[in-house]
């Protein structure tokens, strides 16, 4: 289970963060996503090295519906690099 673009519930975001990762298990985190600041990408970013959790990314691709999105690139200078994945396990 990843947590998907915490910092969408704004003010809360590290509250609600901080919540389910004391109460929950979780694989990963959504670090990539469209409307992050370099600093929340940070953030979560360091919180996943120092918890080891696995890395994700999000473009908020919905195939053709949404213009200007495509997979893996969003808004403004989203790029999900591909190695995030190489530590995933394979299922």
């Amino acid at each position: 289970m990843f947590i998907p673009h915490i910092f969408e519930y704004k003010e809360n975001a590290l509250k609600i963060l901080e919540e389910i990762l004391n109460n929950h298990k979780i694989d990963g985190i959504e670090c990539y996503y469209t409307t992050f600041t370099e600093e929340q990408h940070r953030k979560v970013l360091n919180i996943c090295k120092e918890r080891n959790l696995l890395i994700s990314g999000g473009s908020d691709y919905h195939g053709k519906a949404k213009k200007n999105c495509e997979m893996a690139v969003g808004k403004g200078n989203l790029k999900i690099p591909t190695e995030i994945v190489k530590n995933w396990p394979i299922i």
